[in-house]
């Protein structure tokens, strides 16, 4: 779906492609090119707009950053432009959102390998995957001034509520049993059970979801006995039963 103002995608690989490289749509253009302060009139617009929420305007490598810090959170959003935008009228971004929690470091100092710190990051993601049906959006900087707007009323309406969502401990202990929480997958979830509510609850959760999906039991035990047999140092991967796994090992979460 395209309009002046932005590109929505529904299929991740589709955005992908548009988003590392626009192809034949820079020929359409010729030279043109966008206006180099189009970032930084984003950023400051959107920071006027969150300073109510209290968010605060950074630069990270000349990528603007919103940040905001509420107890053990850090809440960031990020304007990242494309890689390649030559030929084009407009500043093609993203807006990414990044949330941090200090205490997963120390859940995950159990199960960390050797010689890296244990990260904090909670979730990171395209603002459209908060909206309904989740999505990828390309905003289309400078080709209209309501796009500023709609960047505005998009940040409010779906980033500021999720924030929110982990400012409550007894809301988020609900949200994260019932796998309601956009963003977070249910390894994370696990930890942040740990984190927030201990090793009780976190056991509950996990056998919980364990029954609630088909063969993720029998996967995740069948993990935990491939690890137990090799000995080998835990970590984490890119696969959630094999991380469901190594903190279910690491803090005995299944009664073994």
């Amino acid at each position: 779906m395209e309009t002046s103002q932005r590109r929505v995608f529904f299929q991740e690989e589709a955005f992908q492609r548009a988003w590392s490289d626009p192809g034949p749509r820079r020929r359409w253009f010729g030279r043109v090119h966008p206006r180099p302060e189009a970032l930084t009139e984003a950023a400051h617009f959107l920071a006027g707009a969150l300073v109510r929420e209290d968010f605060h305007l950074f630069h990270n490598g000349g990528v603007p950053l919103l940040e905001r810090r509420t107890g053990d959170l850090v809440e960031e959003i990020i304007l990242r432009p494309a890689p390649h935008y030559d030929g084009l009228p407009y500043l093609p971004i993203t807006v990414q959102l990044h949330l941090s929690h200090t205490r997963l470091a120390t859940v995950r100092r159990q199960y960390w390998r050797r010689g890296g710190l244990a990260p904090h990051v909670v979730a990171t993601g395209n603002l459209g995957q908060l909206e309904l049906p989740p999505c990828w959006v390309i905003w289309h900087l400078g080709t209209d001034t309501q796009i500023l707007r709609g960047l505005v009323d998009w940040t409010e309406r779906l980033a500021i509520p999720w924030f929110g969502g982990f400012h409550h401990a007894i809301e988020l202990h609900g949200r994260l049993a019932d796998g309601c929480v956009p963003l977070v997958r249910t390894d994370t979830a696990l930890e942040l059970m740990l984190a927030h509510y201990g090793a009780i609850e976190a056991s509950v959760f996990l056998e919980r979801s364990l029954r609630s999906e088909r063969g993720l039991e029998s996967a995740v035990m069948a993990e935990i006995q491939r690890i137990r047999a090799n000995r080998a140092p835990l970590g984490f991967e890119d696969d959630v039963v094999h991380n469901l796994a190594v903190v279910a090992s690491s803090f005995k979460l299944l009664g073994s």
